[in-house]
């Protein structure tokens, strides 16, 4: 149960999953937001989001965001591109406080293909819903299309769910054959690439993986995410809504960020486990039935 006491003047950050932690760890790492506290509810019970109805996660997306602004939090940050993608503008309209929304890195990617790259192509690695996305395909037009920018959209089924696996050997496998299936460019007529975006929260903990890969093939390719443009986003959105923590009232730097899901309670010790893996952070969820 959470209580309106420990949520004043905090924020919350949400995914559908462990995705969103790496956005949180930003968060968490910008000097400008160390005096805040934080919430992350991770809507673990409907992971993955990607291969959901669009008509579903625009409904659950909705509810969670009047959920939390109801519980008394002063801003919210979507960690979730497809979140982002399919309900961040009607959240807006509906809830009050500020929301700072993730989503995919493609003006950076186009600007490095543009200015540096040899291909004018990039590649952007999502789920399903986040490319059939009318806001991710107005962001291609946007930036790419009018820089003569190809994009290479890759839809990742699968690999979200893989990295909250929590057997080590099985997850590694798992993410292990799905990138090599995703990331064999050859399949969509493209020999090389400028810069990847990692469209989804979840790819950023496999990072390393993919660069490896990636470096197997002798291409030196930058990999892009947004967690620390949210952060500088968030920073100013505090700023302008005058509810930025001056002073810092937590006492204990570990107890900065509170962590709760819709799983049962059963579970919560296995997803406790994972988060920590990915996040390197001492992380002790507990149970929120919603």
């Amino acid at each position: 149960m959470i209580y309106q006491s420990e949520i004043k003047n905090s924020i919350a950050v949400f995914d559908s999953g462990l995705g969103g932690l790496s956005v949180l760890c930003d968060l968490c790492k910008l000097p400008e937001l160390a005096n805040e506290k934080f919430f992350y509810f991770a809507d673990s019970k409907n992971l993955p989001y990607g291969d959901k109805s669009a008509k579903f996660i625009f409904e659950r997306i909705l509810q969670i965001a009047v959920f939390l602004e109801n519980l008394g939090f002063k801003a919210l940050v979507i960690a979730c591109n497809t979140a982002t993608a399919l309900a961040a503008d009607e959240i807006r309209k509906i809830v009050k406080i500020p929301v700072i929304a993730i989503e995919p890195a493609i003006k950076p990617a186009v600007e490095i293909s543009k200015n540096q790259g040899e291909h004018k192509t990039i590649a952007v690695l999502a789920t399903n819903l986040t490319i059939q996305s009318e806001r991710y395909q107005n962001l291609i037009k946007k930036y790419a299309i009018t820089e003569k920018i190809n994009v290479i959209s890759i839809a990742c089924c699968g690999l979200a769910e893989s990295i909250e696996i929590l057997e080590k050997t099985q997850q590694q496998q798992q993410i292990n054959l799905l990138l090599n299936k995703y990331l064999n460019f050859d399949n969509y007529n493209v020999n090389f690439v400028d810069a990847i975006v990692l469209g989804c929260t979840h790819y950023i903990w496999i990072k390393p993986q993919i660069s490896e890969k990636l470096h197997k093939k002798n291409k030196q390719i930058p990999i892009l995410d947004t967690g620390k443009a949210v952060a500088l986003q968030l920073y100013k959105k505090l700023v302008e809504n005058n509810i930025l923590n001056q002073k810092n009232s937590i006492s204990n730097q570990e107890n900065k960020c509170y962590f709760f899901s819709n799983i049962s309670p059963k579970k919560i010790a296995e997803l406790n486990l994972v988060a920590n893996n990915l996040a390197n952070m001492k992380i002790h969820f507990f149970h929120e039935n919603f």
